[in-house]
């Protein structure tokens, strides 16, 4: 018998959106992280599509360099949020599994996106979503 895996056929032409899981680590009491997670559907773009999309961001430094991203570029945290959600528009077109409080689904939009991005979650949401785009971008998950 063989051990090798059966791998799906490489395909020309696939789809051009990918769901993709997005973690939110949003501070709860008691000093720690509580991870929140919920499938982003994001455009699959070609590097170059990528490169200018992202290139008036601060895609290139990268999420875990946000603080000194900011001093660089001058900008003010709230400023790069609202920055932010404009990038992900380009990008994220869609999620599966957010909620409200009431538990009841929140439909995806520009608006509730905005409001999310600029809101008081926005800096966890933020990372979030940009530690999936990498991931999708450079085909591999980013470690610790």
């Amino acid at each position: 018998m063989s051990n090798k895996k059966n791998h799906p056929l490489f395909v020309v032409d696939a789809t051009d959106t990918v769901k993709w899981p997005v973690i939110v680590n949003i501070p709860v009491d008691g000093g720690e992280f509580a991870p929140f997670q919920f499938t982003g559907i994001f455009k699959r773009k070609s590097e170059s599509e990528y490169e200018s999309i992202l290139q008036s961001t601060l895609a290139e430094i990268g999420p875990a360099d946000e603080a000194a991203a900011e001093v660089l570029a001058g900008k003010r945290r709230s400023e790069i949020l609202a920055d932010n959600a404009d990038l992900f528009l380009q990008l994220l077109v869609g999620w599966e599994d957010v909620r409200n409080a009431a538990g009841g689904p929140v439909e995806f939009s520009a608006q509730v996106l905005l409001d999310q991005i600029t809101g008081v979650n926005g800096g966890y949401l933020s990372i979030g979503l940009w530690v999936a785009i990498h991931e999708i971008r450079n085909g591999a998950r980013l470690g610790n």
